[in-house]
Parts: C-alpha cells; sequence; structure tokens
C-alpha cells in the first residue's frame, strides 16, 4: 500500500512539474518577444534571435559603455555592457537578461528607464565628431 502512495506522488509530482515548466517557458518566450517589440517601438536597433531570452541593445557610444551600465545599476536595473575590443569599435552594446519571473510591470519599468538614459547620454554628452 505504501509504495502505491508513494508512486502515485511521484506520479502526481511529475505531471505538475511538467505542466509548471511548460508554463514557465511559454512566459519566458512571451516576455522575451515583449520586451524586444518594445524596444523596437521605441526606436533602438535590437540584434539577436527574436526567441532569445538576452536581448543585445546597441548603444553606439563606446565611450560611455561603462557609464551607462552604472548609470542603469542606480536606476535599479542590472544589465550586461560590452565593449571595445570584444566587439567591433561603433557596435557597443547593452544586454538584457530576460527571466521567466519577470512581470510585465518589470519590463515596461525597464523601458521608460532605458530610453531616458540613452536620450541623457545622447543629448548631454554628445558625440565630439
Amino acid at each position: 500500500m505504501v509504495q502505491k502512495v508513494k508512486n502515485r506522488l511521484i506520479e502526481k509530482k511529475n505531471l505538475m512539474m511538467k505542466t509548471l515548466g511548460q508554463k514557465r517557458v511559454y512566459q519566458l518566450a512571451d516576455n522575451t518577444r515583449y520586451f524586444r517589440r518594445k524596444l523596437v517601438d521605441m526606436g533602438f536597433i535590437v540584434y539577436g534571435n527574436r526567441n532569445s531570452p538576452v536581448v543585445p541593445m546597441l548603444l553606439y557610444l563606446p565611450g560611455r559603455v561603462a557609464r551607462f551600465n552604472r548609470e542603469m545599476l542606480r536606476r535599479g536595473i542590472a544589465v550586461v555592457t560590452v565593449g571595445f575590443p570584444a566587439t567591433k569599435l561603433l557596435d557597443a552594446r547593452v544586454r538584457f537578461c530576460i527571466s521567466a519571473a519577470h512581470t510585465r510591470q518589470m519590463l515596461d519599468a525597464v523601458s521608460p528607464k532605458g530610453l531616458i538614459v540613452s536620450f541623457f547620454f545622447l543629448m548631454i554628452f554628445p558625440s565630439r565628431h
């Protein structure tokens, strides 16, 4: 009797994990497409696969990569910035890593902040060329 109950519990746990796992995969895909579309709608150039949870956005300001990273962190947004020599000189970019745990409110909060930070750097610190 105990073995039957144990097997039944394991069966139910596996079923729940599959359902929960699928739900998380769908949520991750939805979050990724939503965030990428939001950035593109705001006029940013976004690289990479449309379904990848890593969303690279071009910065075009190689001298401002570290500053952009610090400013985003100050605003409570963790990003990964990549610049020269890891990329071409004018292909500096920021990578946003999307998770299934992010909510729409979180993703909506990041997009305007990124826009504000970008305009801040473009208008206040223009290129010297």
